[in-house]
């Protein structure tokens, strides 16, 4: 097992490859430009950590202990920087050496390259919110931002409401993802629907009482310069639920209807493949010295990663709001032909996310699982194929 996730993770931690031999070449010949800056400002953040932390040393003075105590917040921010630093350093040694780490270890410089090289990028107008440099998936997002303006819409968040004894609404909680198929149906995972619905004895799913389950189509940032509006659909009914935990997708009828879905005519999307995940992850949880499990993920990003990962253009880093995030379909012999796995930086709240080809627009998978979800798949995600969830969909009439 152990060979096989080390084997795994020293494929994910690199730059999209189109072969396995083209990605290590891209590895050993030249850093991306993601690190090459972080490393620049780390350099230039170290050399005034001991100028600041003489300057609070001579905040004695009442008067400024205000003062002081911002600029001990910026002495910790810059520390968590160059702590940042020193753990990508480690893991671009450990990529660019090849050499066997612990499960462990690997766990925590696989998290440190994907904030750095796998972006996680806001959607605002229906389009990734990107910074303003040049970044190296632009070559990929470009060809097919029409598509994917026309999908970001379509992809929403579960929203939980309590029904008080007096008939109002109180919010519970927000969700995980969900996609509309076409007309008032939405796909989810199995998994995401067991918060909100019970199986019951006739085998049927039915939601649970008390509650007001809705879908909200976008949740973009509002503060992007021109958020698409929200359109917030009632859940009426669980249509079709997957047999078993290995049938990992549900259908869910709204009372909303949408145009239908473009999904792939290809059942199992090619090794090397460029996608993006289209979803709601939610804020990561540090670890804290606590060991990811799948009911309790985490991670061993600091602050200042998690910012750099999820940060918007304006510098804010706002939860809920729809994101969209790039990466490569892997080889993993152990998937079988009803999965596929890939790289992107996914997390909690990501389930129930289209997982959409680059080249083409057109969905090739139901996202289920996180890479950070559990130490069997350190580095990579995991997505039900289009092949085995279409002909379900078009069995009972969902699509044409």
């Amino acid at each position: 097992m152990r060979s096989k996730v080390l084997l795994l993770t020293a494929f994910v931690i690199a730059f999209p490859p189109t072969s396995a031999n083209a990605w290590l070449g891209d590895v050993i010949s030249a850093p991306s430009t993601a690190v090459r800056q972080a490393q620049a400002a780390a350099a230039e953040v170290t050399a005034t950590v001991h100028a600041r932390q003489e300057q609070i040393a001579r905040e004695k003075d009442d008067n400024s202990r205000d003062q002081s105590l911002t600029l001990q917040e910026k002495v910790r921010r810059d520390l968590d920087l160059e702590r940042s630093r020193q753990k990508l350093e480690k893991a671009e040694s450990a990529v660019n050496e090849v050499q066997a780490r612990s499960v462990e270890e690997l766990i925590v410089l696989n998290e440190t390259i994907r904030a750095l090289r796998y972006p996680v990028w806001a959607i605002c107008n229906s389009t990734p919110w990107r910074l303003p440099e040049k970044d190296k998936w632009n070559e990929y997002l470009d060809p097919v931002q029409n598509e994917l303006a026309q999908l970001a819409p379509k992809v929403g968040m579960f929203v939980q409401y309590g029904v008080k004894q007096d008939g109002k609404l109180q919010w519970l909680q927000n969700g995980a993802t969900a996609f509309a198929v076409g007309g008032p149906y939405v796909l989810t995972n199995r998994h995401v629907i067991t918060s909100y619905a019970d199986k019951g004895v006739d085998g049927k799913w039915y939601l649970l009482k008390n509650q007001h389950l809705t879908v909200q189509f976008p949740k973009e940032y509002s503060k992007c310069n021109s958020p698409t509006p929200t359109i917030e659909a009632t859940v009426l009914r669980v249509e079709l639920v997957g047999e078993g935990e290995e049938d990992d997708y549900a259908v869910l009828k709204i009372d909303q209807d949408f145009s239908q879905m473009p999904f792939s005519d290809s059942d199992q999307p090619a090794e090397g493949l460029q996608v993006v995940a289209i979803g709601y992850p939610t804020k990561p949880e540090p670890c804290d010295g606590k060991t990811p499990t799948d009911l309790h993920p985490c991670t061993f990003l600091t602050e200042t990663e998690i910012n750099l990962l999820f940060g918007a253009p304006d510098r804010s880093v706002p939860f809920p709001a729809e994101r969209i995030s790039p990466g490569s379909v892997l080889y993993n012999p152990t998937s079988g032909p009803d999965k596929f796995s890939y790289t992107a930086s996914t997390w909690g709240g990501n389930s129930g996310s289209p997982v959409v080809s680059l080249t083409d627009g057109k969905i090739v998978g139901l996202h289920f699982q996180s890479l950070n979800a559990s130490r069997e798949n350190i580095g990579y995600n995991n997505a039900i194929a289009i092949g085995k969830i279409r002909p379900v969909l078009e069995a009972h009439g969902y699509i044409k």
